[in-house]
Order: structure tokens, then sequence, then C-alpha cells
């Protein structure tokens, strides 16, 4: 009996080991940026994502996707991180409008953990033709 205690517990250790980094070890971010006065117009998006506290044998990389007020959304990307520390990474996408609009744009982790984050508002007022 006391030889299946000894091996549960080894197995529970090798599993902690290879678990993906959980949700509280990963925070992003988005922000838009300078939002331009004619039409067309494209707006670029930068999101911040910091992973930190990986597990051993983890495999260091969050999957993301772009998402937006109007249901549109990028493909999904993988964004690898090196061994080691706390890593921070500034990813960027752009959106191009013809017209006026007010919305958001943010970006959502799908790997290793579901989240998304705050949006990015922007009005887009569309005041000159080009």
């Amino acid at each position: 009996m006391r030889s299946k205690i000894l091996v549960t517990a080894v197995i529970t250790a090798v599993l902690a080991c290879v678990a993906p980094v959980s949700a509280s070890h990963i925070t992003v971010s988005a922000a838009a940026g300078a939002v331009p006065d004619t039409c067309p117009g494209t707006l670029t998006f930068t999101a911040t994502i910091k992973a930190q506290r990986w597990g051993p044998t983890a495999l260091r990389q969050v999957q993301y996707s772009w998402i937006r007020d109007d249901g549109g959304n990028s493909p999904t990307h993988t964004l690898r991180f090196p061994p080691g520390g706390s890593q921070t990474r500034t990813v960027r996408t752009t959106w191009s409008l013809g017209a006026r609009h007010s919305g958001w744009e943010a970006i959502q982790i799908t790997s290793p953990e579901n989240m998304t984050s705050n949006h990015a508002n922007f009005r887009f007022g569309c005041r000159y033709r080009s």
C-alpha cells in the first residue's frame, strides 16, 4: 500500500511540471494609436502580452487573435517566448476604415488560457476625404 501512495505523489509532481502557465501568469493590454482624420484611413492597434513563471517543461507559447466591435477578427497567431523569467512582447495590427466609425479592438488570448484585453476604444471622424 505504501508504494501506491508514492507512485501517486510522483505522478502528481510530474503533472504539475508539464502543466501550462495559468491565466494569472499572463497579462495583456491593448491601445489604439493616432486616429487619422482622412477617409479612407488606417488605425494601428498595439497590445502588450506579458508572460511569467512558466513551468520547466511548458511550451512557452501564447496563441492570440484580434477581435473588434464589428464582429471581425484576425487569424490565430502564435507567440513563442524564450526560456527565462518574465517576458513581455508587443504585437500590432491595423484596421482600414472608409467611413466614420466609433468602436474598439481588443486582443483575445486563446492559449494557454482564455482571456481578453481591455477594449482599445477609438472614434474615427473622417473629417476629410483623400
